[in-house]
């Protein structure tokens, strides 16, 4: 088993496995590829369209449970536990169908798919040694919104879906009860309306619950995890990423800078010095000035030219409040041949506007703003 698999820790780190419907936990509504998330402690990892039915199952047309034993084995992040994101597929487009299909009736073709879910949870905690948050399925498509898209089937009315859904949340939380280390818990019941209809703000785009609840199940989440006595895993949740000791972070990373004059170069600054800017500004009052939203204490500030510039005068102002009126100038004094220009500020300087001035030209790759803060980033 991976190190980074660990069952202790502080604070706890969680791993959402499943179908689209694990990229809910990244906070924001992007169908794509999850590349930021607004729980720090929570990654992400999208098995493909996997059902609860199949989801143990090697071989199956969606390599799910290949795919999540690739990545464990090259997991980055330590992990203590997962939440596992499984079933609406099956209750939008599989259930239903296979009821009639097979005249079981839904309530039987609900209680096979929970049992053969919960197969692979039992494997899941089993292989692992990790505890387990079952997040149940959202309601499924309003037959009112339901426009048809062949990569999301629906198969009966929304009545039919959303009991079928209702009964799969029921029996989940059931199998989940009588088992060591897993948790259960689900929206579905804040999503619909007393009808059983979905409620029109559910979901965003007719499939997937709307991330504004985030913060509804993340106290979903706790207090099942709590009730199950996984009360640990719990902090994998808390907004506050504060440090005992304050550290040296790149303040400047992620910050779209203003350009004077006034251009449309539609950059961002990097957070690496090979972010590859590639800021071109020619003008006689040519000026990068970077924003960094307050006030911090700095420590240095590193230019990153993709060449040493030859106009040697290179300037960097520091602001508090004006981005006009400079509280401190800076000169460039180590101008080597390589590496990157340094700019150290006096020890107690703080400013909030970081203005970067080359006489006739500006040509650099990327800017480091290094100072003082006790988040974590």
């Amino acid at each position: 088993m991976q190190e980074k698999l660990v069952s202790s820790g502080s604070p706890s780190r969680l791993l959402v496995i499943g179908d689209s419907h694990a990229k809910f936990w990244s906070g924001y509504q992007d169908k794509g590829r999850v590349t930021k998330t607004r729980l720090p402690l929570v990654d992400i990892l999208h098995l493909g369209p996997v059902t609860a039915h199949n989801i143990n199952r090697l071989g199956t047309s969606t390599g799910g449970k290949e795919r999540l034993l690739r990545k464990l084995e090259r997991l980055r992040n330590p992990c203590h536990g997962f939440i596992v994101c499984a079933g609406e597929i099956d209750c939008r487009a599989h259930i239903v169908k296979s009821a009639v299909k097979r005249n079981i009736g839904i309530e039987g073709a609900v209680r096979e798919t929970v049992e053969r879910y919960f197969e692979f949870i039992d494997w899941l905690v089993g292989y692992y040694g990790l505890p387990v948050l079952v997040w149940g399925p959202g309601p499924t498509s309003p037959s009112t919104k339901a426009k048809f898209d062949p990569n999301f089937p629906l198969f009966g009315s929304e009545h039919e879906r959303n009991y079928a859904t209702y009964l799969f949340n029921h029996d989940a939380s059931m199998y989940a009860r009588d088992r060591v280390n897993v948790a259960f818990a689900s929206l579905f019941s804040d999503l619909i309306d007393a009808d059983g209809t979905t409620l029109p703000t559910a979901l965003f785009d007719g499939i997937h619950i709307d991330a504004t609840f985030l913060k509804l199940a993340i106290d979903r989440a706790t207090a099942a995890l709590r009730d199950a006595g996984l009360d640990a895993l719990c902090s994998a949740f808390s907004p506050w990423r504060i440090r005992q000791r304050y550290a040296i972070q790149n303040l400047s990373a992620g910050i779209r800078p203003i350009f004077a004059p006034d251009t449309n170069l539609g950059v961002c600054l990097k957070d690496l010095p090979t972010g590859n800017c590639n800021v071109i500004l020619e003008s006689a009052e040519a000026a990068m000035v970077i924003d960094l939203g307050a006030e911090y204490l700095l420590k240095m500030i590193e230019v990153h030219f993709p060449e040493r510039p030859k106009n040697r005068d290179v300037a960097v102002s520091v602001t508090s409040s004006d981005i006009e009126a400079s509280l401190q100038h800076f000169m460039a004094e180590d101008l080597s041949q390589t590496g990157p220009l340094v700019f150290f500020p006096n020890a107690l300087t703080s400013g909030r506007f970081v203005t970067i001035r080359q006489a006739g030209r500006i040509e650099l790759d990327t800017v480091r703003v290094l100072g003082r803060t006790f988040e974590r980033r």
